[in-house]
């Protein structure tokens, strides 16, 4: 405790001191003083050894605060004390004398000339540029209605295709794409002229065929059965397909 100049005396303490005579009490503050200075007990008895004692416990107890105290402020100017990192010395912008870059003018007026030597190589061609990408293997390409492909741009075939379609569907006759594909094939064959085939298939909309007809593979009166009315006639053949070139009824129903 050499380095502890002082100790704390509380009014706690009148109470022990009280207890004590004189003489008592004033050999227990010279043992005060001597254990605060050398921290060494000095021999007491009676009631002098029992207040010594009960006084020496919290004079420990600041003992201990006081060295944590210390040993704080001591880490403390440790840490204060080391010296600041030196920052760099910033660079100039330019170098001096025959080293500054020729790109740069400190002249604002001055213009500078820039000569590019290099040259540059296009790889890509016409055809690398125009060519679309491959489509992945995993997807599927969307299917083409066969009556807009086979339309095109002719806007009235689309409306005679679209019309006979829509006369199919209200039939209850809806159109795959194989009857589709399987109807314009017949179109074709019988006349290859676009100007008839629309008029084919307008005359089938508008009789409710469920195909395409000409005067020769839909004779009415040389296949009609005796007794059978025209137009009731037209709606059963109608219903199956029309004729073959036998003469026989063609069933077209498994088709469409």
């Amino acid at each position: 405790m050499a380095d502890k100049k002082s100790f704390m005396v509380y009014l706690d303490y009148e109470g022990p001191i009280s207890k004590l005579s004189d003489a008592e009490s004033g050999q227990l503050f010279k043992a005060l003083f001597a254990y605060a200075s050398t921290g060494v007990a000095p021999a007491l008895e009676g009631a002098t050894a029992i207040a010594f004692e009960f006084i020496r416990a919290q004079m420990d107890r600041d003992t201990e605060k006081w060295e944590s105290a210390k040993q704080a402020h001591i880490e403390a100017g440790r840490r204060g004390g080391r010296p600041r990192k030196q920052e760099p010395e910033k660079t100039e912008r330019f170098f001096d004398g025959a080293e500054k870059t020729k790109c740069f003018s400190e002249k604002p007026n001055e213009s500078v000339t820039v000569t590019v030597e290099d040259t540059v190589t296009v790889t890509e061609t016409v055809e690398d540029i125009i060519t679309p990408p491959t489509p992945s293997k995993g997807r599927k390409s969307k299917k083409v209605d066969p009556f807009v492909e086979f339309a095109g741009g002719d806007a009235e075939m689309a409306e005679a295709l679209s019309g006979f379609a829509e006369m199919r569907k209200k039939m209850r006759k809806p159109m795959t794409d194989r009857a589709k594909t399987l109807l314009l094939a017949k179109l074709e064959k019988l006349s290859p002229d676009r100007a008839r085939q629309i008029a084919l298939l307008d005359e089938a909309t508008a009789k409710n065929w469920l195909s395409v007809y000409d005067g020769s593979d839909y004779n009415r009166v040389s296949h009609a059965p005796p007794g059978s009315k025209g137009d009731e006639w037209d709606r059963l053949i109608a219903s199956y397909g029309g004729y073959d070139e036998g003469g026989k009824i063609i069933d077209i129903t498994e088709h469409g």
